[in-house]
Protein backbone atom coordinates (compact mmCIF):
# COMPACT_ATOMS: atom_id res chain seq x y z
CA UNK A 1 0.00 0.00 0.00
CA UNK A 2 1.26 3.29 -0.69
CA UNK A 3 1.41 5.79 1.76
CA UNK A 4 1.48 9.60 -0.04
CA UNK A 5 3.00 12.27 2.30
CA UNK A 6 1.17 14.85 3.31
CA UNK A 7 2.13 18.76 1.46
CA UNK A 8 3.18 21.21 3.78
CA UNK A 9 0.77 24.38 2.60
CA UNK A 10 2.05 27.95 3.33
CA UNK A 11 -0.13 28.26 6.71
CA UNK A 12 1.65 24.99 7.92
CA UNK A 13 4.98 26.76 7.15
CA UNK A 14 3.82 30.13 8.86
CA UNK A 15 2.90 28.11 11.89
CA UNK A 16 5.82 26.67 12.56
CA UNK A 17 7.86 29.18 12.14
CA UNK A 18 5.59 31.00 14.53
CA UNK A 19 6.31 28.18 17.10
CA UNK A 20 10.21 28.89 16.37
CA UNK A 21 9.87 32.57 17.06
CA UNK A 22 8.00 32.17 20.12
CA UNK A 23 10.70 29.69 21.64
CA UNK A 24 13.63 32.15 20.52
CA UNK A 25 13.85 33.68 23.79
CA UNK A 26 13.69 30.66 25.42
CA UNK A 27 16.84 29.25 23.55
CA UNK A 28 18.41 32.73 24.29
CA UNK A 29 17.99 32.44 28.00
CA UNK A 30 19.25 28.70 28.07
CA UNK A 31 22.55 29.39 26.07
CA UNK A 32 23.63 32.34 28.01
CA UNK A 33 22.85 30.21 31.50
CA UNK A 34 25.20 27.81 30.06
CA UNK A 35 27.92 30.02 29.40
CA UNK A 36 27.67 31.46 32.70
CA UNK A 37 28.26 27.79 33.71
CA UNK A 38 31.09 27.35 31.88
CA UNK A 39 32.90 30.32 32.77
CA UNK A 40 32.33 30.13 35.94
CA UNK A 41 33.79 26.60 36.24
CA UNK A 42 36.83 27.54 34.40
CA UNK A 43 37.37 30.58 36.98
CA UNK A 44 36.93 27.33 39.53
CA UNK A 45 39.71 25.61 37.84
CA UNK A 46 41.88 28.18 37.73
CA UNK A 47 41.92 29.40 40.95
CA UNK A 48 42.26 25.75 42.25
CA UNK A 49 45.04 25.38 39.90
CA UNK A 50 46.97 28.50 40.39
CA UNK A 51 48.00 29.12 44.22
CA UNK A 52 47.22 32.80 44.71
CA UNK A 53 50.16 35.28 45.42
CA UNK A 54 50.72 35.84 49.62
CA UNK A 55 49.37 39.04 50.73
CA UNK A 56 51.87 42.02 51.45
CA UNK A 57 50.34 42.54 55.24
CA UNK A 58 50.31 38.69 55.70
CA UNK A 59 53.86 37.97 57.30
CA UNK A 60 55.04 34.91 56.06
CA UNK A 61 56.96 31.99 57.29
CA UNK A 62 60.42 33.66 57.26
CA UNK A 63 59.33 37.08 57.62
CA UNK A 64 60.48 38.69 61.09
CA UNK A 65 57.91 40.30 63.25
CA UNK A 66 58.73 43.70 65.22
CA UNK A 67 58.62 43.02 68.68
CA UNK A 68 56.47 45.13 70.72
CA UNK A 69 58.26 47.96 71.89
CA UNK A 70 58.42 48.58 75.77
CA UNK A 71 56.97 51.60 77.76
CA UNK A 72 60.23 52.97 78.59
CA UNK A 73 61.41 52.64 75.27
CA UNK A 74 58.05 54.47 73.55
CA UNK A 75 58.84 57.19 76.34
CA UNK A 76 62.16 57.90 75.27
CA UNK A 77 60.94 59.76 72.61
CA UNK A 78 59.80 62.73 74.96
CA UNK A 79 63.47 63.96 75.05
CA UNK A 80 65.66 65.05 72.58
CA UNK A 81 69.13 63.47 72.26
CA UNK A 82 72.87 65.76 74.07
CA UNK A 83 73.47 66.40 70.04
CA UNK A 84 69.76 67.58 68.76
CA UNK A 85 69.12 69.40 72.19
CA UNK A 86 70.21 73.15 70.94
CA UNK A 87 72.42 72.92 74.25
CA UNK A 88 75.31 70.56 74.36
CA UNK A 89 78.02 71.04 71.22
CA UNK A 90 77.50 68.10 68.91
CA UNK A 91 81.12 67.91 67.27
CA UNK A 92 82.29 67.89 71.40
CA UNK A 93 84.18 64.97 71.81
CA UNK A 94 83.29 65.01 75.13
CA UNK A 95 79.37 64.56 74.61
CA UNK A 96 79.75 61.03 74.38
CA UNK A 97 80.66 60.30 78.20
CA UNK A 98 77.31 62.50 79.12
CA UNK A 99 74.22 60.51 79.57
CA UNK A 100 71.20 60.57 77.23
CA UNK A 101 68.20 62.18 78.75
CA UNK A 102 66.40 59.49 77.83
CA UNK A 103 68.18 56.56 79.18
CA UNK A 104 68.13 58.12 82.49
CA UNK A 105 64.58 59.40 82.80
CA UNK A 106 62.65 56.83 80.79
CA UNK A 107 62.48 54.15 83.71
CA UNK A 108 61.27 57.15 86.49
CA UNK A 109 57.37 58.13 86.49
CA UNK A 110 55.57 59.79 83.57
CA UNK A 111 54.43 63.26 83.75
CA UNK A 112 53.34 65.43 80.89
CA UNK A 113 54.55 68.62 82.06
CA UNK A 114 57.76 69.94 82.77
CA UNK A 115 60.36 67.58 81.85
CA UNK A 116 58.02 64.58 81.81
CA UNK A 117 59.20 62.84 84.52
CA UNK A 118 56.88 62.75 88.06
CA UNK A 119 59.71 63.83 90.63
CA UNK A 120 57.55 63.09 93.59
CA UNK A 121 56.48 59.87 92.44
CA UNK A 122 59.80 58.87 92.18
CA UNK A 123 60.47 60.55 95.54
CA UNK A 124 58.20 58.65 97.57
CA UNK A 125 58.99 55.12 95.31
CA UNK A 126 62.19 55.47 96.77
CA UNK A 127 63.92 55.81 92.72
CA UNK A 128 65.62 58.82 93.55
CA UNK A 129 67.49 59.63 96.62
CA UNK A 130 68.33 63.22 96.57
CA UNK A 131 71.98 64.67 97.97
CA UNK A 132 71.17 66.67 100.82
CA UNK A 133 74.95 67.92 101.41
CA UNK A 134 78.55 67.89 100.41
CA UNK A 135 79.63 68.22 103.70
CA UNK A 136 79.26 65.06 106.31
CA UNK A 137 78.35 67.68 109.00
CA UNK A 138 75.73 69.01 107.34
CA UNK A 139 72.41 67.42 108.45
CA UNK A 140 69.50 68.43 106.34
CA UNK A 141 65.49 68.66 108.61
CA UNK A 142 62.73 67.08 106.57
CA UNK A 143 59.43 68.80 107.63
CA UNK A 144 56.30 66.91 107.06
CA UNK A 145 53.87 69.49 107.69
CA UNK A 146 51.14 70.33 105.24
CA UNK A 147 50.22 73.73 104.64
CA UNK A 148 46.39 74.01 103.78
CA UNK A 149 45.48 77.74 102.01
CA UNK A 150 43.27 79.82 99.98
CA UNK A 151 39.92 78.28 101.51
CA UNK A 152 37.49 81.01 100.09
CA UNK A 153 38.81 80.77 96.50
CA UNK A 154 36.68 79.58 93.57
CA UNK A 155 39.79 76.97 92.73
CA UNK A 156 40.34 73.81 94.80
CA UNK A 157 41.47 74.77 98.04
CA UNK A 158 46.02 74.75 98.10
CA UNK A 159 47.70 72.04 100.21
CA UNK A 160 51.30 72.72 100.35
CA UNK A 161 53.55 69.73 101.43
CA UNK A 162 56.63 70.45 103.42
CA UNK A 163 57.99 66.99 103.03
CA UNK A 164 58.31 66.99 99.45
CA UNK A 165 60.24 70.20 99.34
CA UNK A 166 62.17 70.07 102.25
CA UNK A 167 63.80 66.77 100.61
CA UNK A 168 65.48 68.42 98.44
CA UNK A 169 65.75 71.95 99.51
CA UNK A 170 67.31 73.29 102.92
CA UNK A 171 64.78 75.69 105.21
CA UNK A 172 67.00 78.59 104.05
CA UNK A 173 66.19 78.53 100.54
CA UNK A 174 62.53 79.90 101.73
CA UNK A 175 62.90 81.56 104.91
CA UNK A 176 62.94 84.22 105.44
CA UNK A 177 63.37 86.17 102.41
CA UNK A 178 60.74 84.39 100.01
CA UNK A 179 58.26 83.53 102.73
CA UNK A 180 57.73 84.37 106.65
CA UNK A 181 57.58 81.37 108.63
CA UNK A 182 54.43 82.94 110.89
CA UNK A 183 51.53 80.87 109.12
CA UNK A 184 49.70 83.75 106.63
CA UNK A 185 52.06 86.58 107.39
CA UNK A 186 53.24 86.34 103.24
CA UNK A 187 50.13 88.03 101.51
CA UNK A 188 50.49 85.44 98.39
CA UNK A 189 48.61 86.12 95.19
CA UNK A 190 48.46 84.18 92.02
CA UNK A 191 49.51 87.45 90.53
CA UNK A 192 52.63 87.65 92.22
CA UNK A 193 53.26 83.76 91.43
CA UNK A 194 53.27 84.65 87.68
CA UNK A 195 55.67 87.53 87.88
CA UNK A 196 58.22 85.21 89.22
CA UNK A 197 57.65 85.73 92.67
CA UNK A 198 57.24 83.50 96.27
CA UNK A 199 56.70 80.24 94.45
CA UNK A 200 56.89 81.20 90.67
CA UNK A 201 61.02 81.38 91.91
CA UNK A 202 60.79 77.69 91.51
CA UNK A 203 57.90 76.74 89.35
CA UNK A 204 58.26 77.15 85.91
CA UNK A 205 61.81 77.31 86.26
CA UNK A 206 63.17 74.58 87.95
CA UNK A 207 59.78 72.90 89.23
CA UNK A 208 56.23 71.84 87.53
CA UNK A 209 55.40 75.13 85.41
CA UNK A 210 52.34 77.02 86.38
CA UNK A 211 50.08 75.53 84.21
CA UNK A 212 49.66 72.58 86.10
CA UNK A 213 47.00 74.41 89.00
CA UNK A 214 45.61 70.92 90.22
CA UNK A 215 49.14 70.15 91.31
CA UNK A 216 48.78 73.13 93.91
CA UNK A 217 44.66 73.21 94.04
CA UNK A 218 44.04 69.62 94.75
CA UNK A 219 41.95 69.41 97.64
CA UNK A 220 38.30 70.15 96.62
CA UNK A 221 36.39 71.82 99.17
CA UNK A 222 33.44 69.38 99.96
CA UNK A 223 36.94 66.96 100.52
CA UNK A 224 38.71 69.80 102.81
CA UNK A 225 37.77 67.98 105.98
CA UNK A 226 39.13 64.59 105.15
CA UNK A 227 42.12 66.15 103.76
CA UNK A 228 42.49 67.70 107.54
CA UNK A 229 42.11 64.36 108.95
CA UNK A 230 44.09 62.30 106.29
CA UNK A 231 46.75 64.89 106.98
CA UNK A 232 49.23 63.97 110.50
CA UNK A 233 50.39 67.62 110.98
CA UNK A 234 48.70 70.51 109.44
CA UNK A 235 48.71 74.13 109.35
CA UNK A 236 45.43 76.14 108.21
CA UNK A 237 45.74 79.85 106.68
CA UNK A 238 42.28 81.03 107.31
CA UNK A 239 41.75 84.35 105.05
CA UNK A 240 41.40 87.31 106.80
Amino acid sequence: MTRFRRRRTAASFSSDTWTVARSWPVVCALSTLFALLVACNTETLKSISTPSPPSASAPTENAAVAAPSSPAASRSEKWKSLTADGLHDPRSPAIKLLQQPAEALAPLPSDEAGNKVDWIAALDQGLINPRTNIRPDTHINVLDLDIFLSLNGALPIVKFPHRQHTMWLDCENCHEQIFKKKAGATPITMTDILEGKYCGQCHGAVAFPLTECNRCHSVLHRDFKKALAESKNKVVVRPK
